[in-house]
């Protein structure tokens, strides 16, 4: 089935006006020019799946930006079905609106995505129109990169020279369905028993490192999270405050990978997504994965083949290494709220701290010197202790280490500094693996941290 052309024009609208962006199709997909719009197909659809993407030209701004969405919606007819949630994101200097749907034809129902944009005195649209939920989510992902260079949202990132590029090899999940879209590879796994529940990877073509590896990353998280196919909330970590706040870490398999992901919408699914960037020496790899999430909330077991995908990065040639931290980046007063994140913990003599319903501070100063001082104070229903530390400090890599006066040793992961609620945050977490990184600022792992406690620490600097 594909959509009718006619479907298509209405969709577009009738606009006049000229267009100073004009959308690119990417490698394997059409585009096609109507009078008023671009209409974009990947090709190779399966037999009976249909997806276009119609972008209209630019028009004057008439009125306000919610009227104009509700304009195209009404302009569909009675076989349009709204849903009633309508995200807004900031673009640059672009404002937009975001809304999803559905439309029947008959006996023919198709699935809708509409993005408004407007920018000073003009506006245009972005459609997406699907035979399914399962198409327009296949092929959804690359309609933000399409967008997102028409409206020059971030400078196009020229190819890397000759022999500066690192290409990988990487091994998908046993049990996903992989095929190429557009010049990336996908890969998705569907729940059996929910279809809103579903796990994609979209592993993109390297880009140069262009300045510091958060330059670099915060090029592609604009590229990646604000062209209106994914809509995020809920600022933390992730869903940043201030641009993005990427953390950082070693793989077990040497290379360093740069993230952020958060909490959102693609399409009329809510989703947990994460965007990475695995370093080569002069290119960068970008990997994004999207959770959807259903009406529950992301675990451990969902997330970890996409960490085992990670560790399969096999680079063709050596890659180099340099610290990721030094012990400078850390001098300084920091304090830790234990309360939520104290299950698990003990002191470095083996006490045990307490559970889930344990709370407390450390205070921690890391001195310039070299030596550090720490005070636990905490409580629990039954107890109530303190705790007097000090000793040697010292980063190695994304490793942060400590040798206390009677000779223990300590080691916390780093994954870099963030700013939260207007404060800086030293973002840490256990050594040892066997959890995968996430919090719930986060966002969609709220369940297992409730139960299981944070995986990442927050240290605010004081």
């Amino acid at each position: 089935m594909k959509a009718s052309l006619s479907l298509l024009l209405l969709l577009s609208g009738a606009i006049v006006g000229s267009q100073e962006a004009k959308p690119v199709a990417p490698q394997g997909w059409t585009m096609k020019a109507a009078d008023n719009s671009w209409i974009l197909s990947p090709d190779g659809l399966a037999s009976g799946s249909s997806f276009n993407l119609v972008i209209t030209r630019e028009e004057s701004t008439q009125g306000k930006l919610k009227e104009y969405l509700d304009a195209i919606w009404a302009g569909l007819g009675d076989g349009a079905k709204r849903a009633d949630k309508v995200d807004e994101q900031a673009l640059g200097q672009w404002q937009s609106l975001y809304s999803s749907g559905s439309v029947s034809q008959g006996e023919k129902s198709l699935v809708l995505s509409i993005t408004v944009f407007q920018k000073g005195g003009v506006r245009f649209s972005s459609t997406t129109v699907a035979d399914s939920i399962v198409t327009h989510e296949k092929y959804a992902p690359a309609v933000g990169p399409i967008v997102g260079k028409m409206l020059g949202l971030i400078p196009s990132v020229p190819p890397a020279t000759t022999g500066a590029v690192t290409h990988f090899e990487a091994a998908f999940p046993p049990g996903w369905t992989v095929k190429d879209v557009g010049g990336m590879r996908m890969a998705r796994l569907d729940d059996t028993y929910d279809n809103r529940r579903f796990r994609t990877l979209v592993l993109m073509p390297p880009v140069p490192i262009q300045g510091s590896l958060e330059q670099t990353y915060e090029q592609l998280w604009n590229r990646e999270m604000k062209s209106g196919t994914i809509t995020l909330r809920n600022p933390g970590i992730i869903s940043p405050e201030q641009g993005p706040q990427p953390l950082r870490r070693r793989m077990k398999n040497g290379l360093v990978v740069v993230w952020e992901g958060g909490e959102g919408t693609v399409g009329n699914f809510d989703v947990y997504t994460q965007l990475f960037m695995v370093c080569g020496n002069s290119s960068a790899t970008p990997v994004l994965a999207i959770f959807g999430v259903g009406t529950g909330s992301i675990l451990d077991r969902e997330r970890a083949p996409v960490m085992q995908f990670l560790e399969s990065f096999t680079p063709d040639s050596p890659v180099g290494r340099s610290a990721l931290f030094a012990d400078r980046d850390f001098v300084g007063k920091w304090q830790l709220e234990l309360s939520g994140a104290m299950s698990g913990w003990y002191t470095s003599s083996g006490g045990y701290l307490g559970d889930a319903s344990t709370g407390g501070l450390e205070n921690l100063e890391l001195k310039s010197d070299g030596t550090y001082t720490k005070l636990l104070v905490a409580k629990s229903p039954q107890l109530a202790w303190t705790h007097n530390e000090s000793g040697h400090w010292k980063v190695e890599d994304d490793k942060l280490l400590f040798t206390s006066s009677d000779g223990k040793a300590q080691k916390l992961r780093i994954y870099g500094k963030v700013v939260l609620h207007g404060k800086l945050n030293m973002m840490t977490g256990l050594d040892d693996d066997a959890r995968i990184p996430t919090d719930a600022l986060e966002a969609g792992c709220q369940t297992e941290t409730l139960v299981r406690g944070s995986c990442l620490f927050k240290y605010i600097s004081q």
